[in-house]
């Protein structure tokens, strides 16, 4: 499940009981955890979420490198709780741009091809994803 199809979810989840609510001072935003998935064809999760985990395997990130004579590559990789990992590689200018605007506590998305080059890389920097944690 992607992480906007939680977020509605947990939107509507909460709409119910924020309903009552409604008129009275908020006292938080919405937060939310996003551990790390990672599958033969895409990866995904949040950097806090990974950093915050209880177990010691989780993890998932985007390394660019520029090269003045031949431009930059993005080098994408995760692995979940479970020990399954991902990755994928890309020289396209498009997704060594959107590597580049991944911050700390952002929520990552990659998306992997056959032959193991990057097709998508996705990042959401939000008030709802988990920060890190030292």
């Amino acid at each position: 499940m992607g992480k906007w199809a939680k977020i509605l979810v947990l939107g509507v989840s909460s709409g119910v009981l924020v309903t009552p609510l409604l008129g009275k001072e908020a006292t938080a935003g919405l937060k939310g955890s996003f551990p790390v998935h990672a599958g033969p064809t895409e990866a995904s999760g949040s950097m806090g979420s990974a950093r915050n985990s209880t177990n010691s395997v989780e993890y998932i990130e985007c390394d660019v490198q520029n090269y003045p004579a031949s431009g930059g590559i993005v080098y994408c990789s995760a692995k979940n709780a479970s020990g399954t990992t991902a990755a994928c590689v890309s020289t396209d200018d498009v997704l060594v741009a959107a590597a580049r605007g991944l911050s700390s506590d952002a929520w990552l998305l990659f998306q992997i091809n056959s032959s193991g080059d990057c097709t998508l890389i996705e990042v959401d920097i939000s008030s709802d994803n988990a920060p890190k944690s030292l």
